[in-house]
């Protein structure tokens, strides 16, 4: 895995700019923390970066042929299966016994076999993050991977998170500085610079 480049990368919608000539790089094995307000154009970043969206100029390097692995502001996950099944989407050969003991680092019991769609939003909130984690991945791009859940399981679901991403190129996007701090994050990408001339 390379660092991730972004140079002079430009995107707008009609009028209303959300990149401007923004230039990044994101460092190979680190985590990386993009902060700023809602709406100030984090999730247009990730996009960008996951190919969802193309750039209107500049360049965006280091991903060629890696395995992304992400996580949405949305759960995005298949609500009639359970979540042993959501995570068997991104590793089929995962035994009932292993699903079960990461379903339980998360503070996830009792819920093995329920479809999705009856689950609270806090746990779909981490059935979510952990089938991104248990995916076999290059870089993992986070959008708000924590919102909606109580500081307690927030504290717990982050320990795992940092533990279990270490030494990977992970991109967590944010508006709470307690989290990046909580992540070790090695670098620090306000959005003000994002419209940087």
């Amino acid at each position: 895995m390379q660092d991730v480049v972004l140079d002079r990368v430009c995107k707008a919608y009609g009028d209303k700019a959300v990149l401007r000539s923004f230039c990044a790089v994101f460092p190979a094995g680190q985590l990386s923390c993009v902060m700023g307000p809602s709406g100030a154009g984090k999730t247009t970043l990730l996009r960008l970066l996951m190919g969802l969206e193309a750039p209107d100029s500049g360049t965006i390097t280091g991903l060629e042929g890696a395995r992304l692995s992400a996580v949405f502001q949305e759960d995005r996950l298949c609500g009639y299966l359970s979540p042993i099944g959501n995570l068997r989407l991104v590793a089929p050969a995962l035994s009932d016994a292993a699903a079960v003991g990461l379903l339980r680092a998360f503070a996830l019991r009792g819920c093995e076999q329920q479809p999705c769609r009856e689950l609270s939003g806090g746990m779909l909130r981490r059935v979510a993050l952990l089938r991104a984690l248990t995916a076999d991945y290059d870089a993992l791009l986070l959008d708000e991977p924590f919102k909606g859940l109580d500081r307690e399981t927030k504290a717990l679901v982050m320990r795992e998170t940092r533990s279990r991403c270490a030494g990977r190129t992970v991109i967590l996007v944010t508006h709470e500085a307690d989290e990046a701090e909580a992540m070790g994050a090695a670098q620090l990408v306000r959005t003000e610079t994002f419209l940087a001339c």
